[in-house]
């Protein structure tokens, strides 16, 4: 897998929250990953197609409770890509998760997911790696896609994932002025322009490019789903009611499946709420901690 990537060295002045920035060697990975504040620790997992910049104004207000680690996900912005792309799935990601935690000695009271994040942090307590107090996905995508967007889609997602070159002319493509605008666009989020710049600049990474789409061809949440009744711990999912990505529908149904779930709603703000709404997104973490058992 090609590792054309961001460089972090052109980046970091522009990150946010880079002071908390650090690289390390875990699971066959370099991780990019984010480690501030103190008291119990809470892993944050962004969404695919994302980074740390997700969390831009929410770590900051989560480290004066917590010690926050936010990695970029295998592959992602500034994490490399593990040797074998199968491990770029939901089990596969789960695992390398597990090893980032195990190699920093921490094991999380406190679980935050965006979207596809948030299946992965599932995963992880269905696999019986960590035992949180609470978990919180925000805008989670836990849904399978339906059997005709599958039989649509997954072909070409599996042809761009598997052949050389693709990425780097799918990068290449979002250079073009509002490609990347109009796919941020689609998620019915109004990101400002920092944010923006940010995304588009992961969309012409012909590596970011290549893992996302290795991603989803690997995608399969059908073992998520048969395992996420036996998940007893208080679980929050909080959705924007404008989410055209992850309808909370969707999400209310599967949380239905579980025994310690409930759904709260963000505000109107799409797929993206919690990067344009942070003290809202804060305000549901802490409900989350102080919701009676």
């Amino acid at each position: 897998m090609t590792e054309q990537r961001l460089a972090w060295t052109e980046w970091r002045d522009r990150w946010p929250n880079a002071a908390h920035s650090r690289f390390v060697e875990a699971g066959g990975v370099r991780w990019h990953v984010q480690v501030a504040g103190a008291g119990p620790p809470a892993l944050l997992l962004h969404g695919a197609g994302g980074a740390t910049h997700s969390w831009a104004d929410l770590l900051p207000r989560l480290a004066t409770r917590f010690t926050v680690i936010a990695p970029d996900l295998p592959g992602h912005a500034f994490s490399s890509a593990p040797s074998d792309p199968s491990r770029l799935s939901l089990g596969g990601m789960a695992g390398d998760v597990a090893a980032l935690l195990a190699m920093l000695g921490l094991s999380p009271r406190v679980l935050i997911g965006h979207s596809a994040g948030a299946a992965i942090l599932l995963r992880i307590v269905a696999d019986g790696t960590v035992a949180p107090d609470i978990i919180v996905g925000f805008n989670a995508a836990l849904a399978a896609p339906t059997a005709a967007a599958d039989a649509a889609l997954l072909p070409a997602v599996r042809f761009i994932a598997r052949t050389a070159g693709v990425a780097r002319v799918i990068s290449t493509i979002a250079r073009f002025d509002g490609v990347a605008d109009s796919l941020l666009q689609s998620t019915g989020t109004s990101l400002p322009a920092e944010q923006r710049l940010r995304y588009r600049a992961l969309a012409q990474s012909p590596a970011h490019v290549q893992a996302v789409f290795t991603m989803f061809a690997n995608w399969d949440v059908s073992a998520l789903t048969r395992a996420i009744a036996s998940i007893t711990t208080p679980t929050t999912f909080a959705s924007a009611p404008n989410d055209p990505w992850v309808p909370p529908r969707e999400t209310e149904r599967v949380a239905a499946t579980m025994p310690a779930a409930r759904c709260v709603a963000l505000p109107p703000a799409g797929h993206l709420a919690h990067e344009v709404e942070p003290a809202a997104a804060m305000d549901v973490v802490l409900g989350a901690i102080d919701r009676p058992t």
